[in-house]
């Protein structure tokens, strides 16, 4: 079976990078400005701006980690530094990191939040990470 000799097989790593990153921001930034609050408190009719907007953050100088730095990983970096924020990353390598505050092991950080015999997942690190 296999692939039909002449016909060419490339990679396009990287093409919808963009799209992947701008989704990212969007989330992130409605995360940080409480949209999905505000749209809870709309469907409820609840005006709650002052509690609301203590609860407003922003990316400059706030903290966040990217998990791998691949195409879409290199780009939110470069985005999140255009807004001020200390990046750090979780990847399999460590070089290379003179953009980032710091980079850990992925393999040190599933020692850390997983036990031993579970295989590594971004999904369980995060929520190992935050509990």
């Amino acid at each position: 079976m296999g692939i039909p000799e002449g016909v060419r097989v490339t990679n396009s790593t990287g093409v919808k990078s963009h799209h992947g990153v701008q989704h990212a921001m969007m989330l992130l930034l409605g995360l940080l400005r409480q949209l999905p609050e505000c749209q809870a408190h709309q469907r409820t009719r609840l005006y709650t701006r002052n509690q609301t907007n203590a609860k407003v953050r922003t990316l400059e100088d706030a903290t966040v980690c990217v998990f791998g730095r691949g195409a879409i990983g290199r780009e939110l970096v470069r985005k999140l530094k255009a807004f001020d924020a200390r990046v750090i990353a979780v990847s399999r390598t460590t070089a290379d990191a003179d953009d980032l505050v710091a980079v850990y092991r992925a393999s040190a950080c599933a020692r850390r939040w997983l036990r031993p015999t579970r295989s590594w997942s971004a999904r369980q690190v995060t929520s190992r990470a935050f509990t």
